[in-house]
């Protein structure tokens, strides 16, 4: 239990960059610094071959790697291993269509039942239909366990299932999956969730914020108190977010889950080049000057700072010290924000004598390795230390638009889910839906299809062009929804979405 609880945590955030990135190098480079954060899922193995290579001192990472499997991967479906069951010509039987999903789908999990994770990709034709009535299904007449019966072995046995959407917008997508997971699989769910243990001290302006939230949250999934934020039992069903994963995306995605009453843990998270080569010296405030001049035992600091403003550098050649928080910055004063208020520069002393506590220093000289380091001292230097400042943000996000993401699992948003589903996995093609056997199935959503006008007469060309005419977002609006949320303008998100009801089909 425990072992599995580890690995659940150090998966989530998986590097699929190898193939977005511009070379081997590039890979090696990136990779092995994703593992040094504490992460251990790539499927980019160059990183993995540069640290055995270049940074085994004392065996360091081989220990990792080989006993400690610090470098993982797990069994992963990739669209063609699941798509190409089906027969995907215009004349093909959309119910035979349907059934060949789903058996590539339970084949998938039959072959890879020992193994302790196994990933599948759902959205090759129609994620919602998938999610709704392919993974919780019951039907064995392929002559092996249903998917149902499969997972729920897997469930008793401690094991790790993902289930992978390729496409959409996370900030929806996810709260809306886990909305239907958490109706159509309910048995994977905790049902005993521990209480909420305070994060700020009383008093504190972030605990009242704080608290604010969770009653939102416990209104939203109908509670008046206690622990709303779900999760699934021992973290062992989960969505494996691959699609548009970056600094800038997450955030959000993260705040959508927690302000519809989900338990961040739900998710996996994978990125590709957003990880390994979508960076700069700006994106990482990284930047060489000439900052001193050292002449016949004297100091003479060298500095710009121009009218325009944003480009001042301290003048003076300053020590890389560690603060408490374990961030490195160059020596000198700062505010509370972290801005520089003044540099302390080194004195020609300490230019040639070195500094105390400077954290710069000489492992590689004309062609001549000095220092040869051990991965185990390179990873705990890149601890975290302190995340105070980032609980803070986050709540501040969350705060300021939990009202318009928790629009993301309405129950007109889940109707329409719930009509998509309806139209199978050979959706495109026009043929009699499901929706009469889905509103049976819950019947609580049975005025808001008749509210939104979605009727189980409709074949599945005419719900879905009903569906995109009235309720779907044109990508204008969905690109100014996004730029509103990554800019902190909830009230901009809320205008761009005017009368409709979701981003994306």
């Amino acid at each position: 239990g425990g072992g599995g609880i580890h690995i659940a945590q150090v998966f989530d955030l998986l590097d699929f960059g190898y193939r977005g990135v511009s070379s081997h190098e590039t890979a090696s480079l990136g990779s092995a610094a994703y593992y040094t954060t504490g992460f251990e899922g790539s499927d980019t193995v160059a990183g993995s071959r540069m640290l055995l290579q270049y940074y085994n001192a004392q065996g360091g990472f081989q220990t990792i790697f080989e006993e400690g499997h610090g470098a993982t991967s797990v069994p992963a479906a990739e669209h063609s291993t699941i798509t190409s069951w089906a027969d995907v010509s215009p004349e093909s039987d959309p119910a035979e269509y349907e059934k060949a999903e789903y058996n590539a789908f339970t084949n998938m999990i039959k072959q890879y039942m020992p193994s302790f994770a196994v990933s599948l990709v759902s959205d090759g034709f129609n994620i919602w239909n998938a999610v709704m009535c392919l993974w919780p299904s019951d039907d064995n007449s392929n002559g092996g366990p249903s998917m149902r019966a499969m997972l729920a072995e897997r469930l008793a046995k401690g094991q790790l299932t993902l289930i992978r959407p390729d496409s959409g917008e996370g900030v929806e997508t996810l709260p809306q999956l886990l909305t239907v997971l958490y109706m159509m699989l309910n048995e994977h769910w905790d049902h005993e969730l521990r209480p909420l243990a305070p994060i700020f001290p009383e008093g504190d302006v972030h605990a009242q914020k704080y608290a604010e939230i969770v009653q939102k949250v416990c209104l939203k999934v109908g509670m008046q108190e206690g622990n709303p934020f779900r999760r699934c039992v021992g973290q062992q069903l989960r969505v494996l977010q691959g699609d548009g994963v970056a600094l800038d995306t997450l955030p959000d995605m993260l705040a959508s889950l927690l302000a519809n009453g989900f338990c961040a843990n739900c998710v996996h998270f994978g990125s590709g080049g957003g990880l390994l080569q979508k960076l700069n010296r700006d994106t990482l405030g990284v930047a060489f000057k000439c900052c001193a001049m050292y002449v016949g035992g004297k100091t003479f600091p060298v500095g710009k700072d121009p009218i325009a403003g944003g480009k001042k550098s301290y003048g003076g050649n300053p020590a890389v010290v560690r603060f408490e928080d374990g961030v490195l910055r160059n020596r000198g004063e700062y505010d509370e924000h972290g801005n520089m208020l003044r540099a302390l520069p080194m004195s020609y002393e300490e230019f040639v004598n070195g500094a105390p506590g400077d954290e710069l220093r000489c492992v590689f000289k004309d062609g001549v390795l000095l220092e040869d380091q051990n991965f185990g001292d390179v990873k705990e230097r890149a601890k975290i230390r302190g995340l105070d400042a980032k609980l803070r943000e986050a709540v501040d996000n969350l705060y300021d638009k939990i009202d318009f993401l928790q629009l993301m699992s309405s129950d007109e948003s889940m109707a329409i889910r719930i009509a998509e589903a309806s139209c199978g996995s050979k959706w495109a093609q026009q043929h009699e839906t499901k929706l009469a056997d889905l509103m049976a199935m819950l019947p609580q959503f049975e005025p808001i299809f008749q509210n939104l006008g979605l009727a189980p007469e409709m074949d599945s060309v005419t719900l879905l062009e009903h569906i995109k005419f009235n309720f779907v977002c044109d990508r204008q609006a969905k690109k100014a929804i996004l730029k509103a949320l990554t800019a902190g303008d909830a009230a901009a998100a809320h205008a761009a979405l005017e009368n409709k009801i979701v981003l994306t089909l």
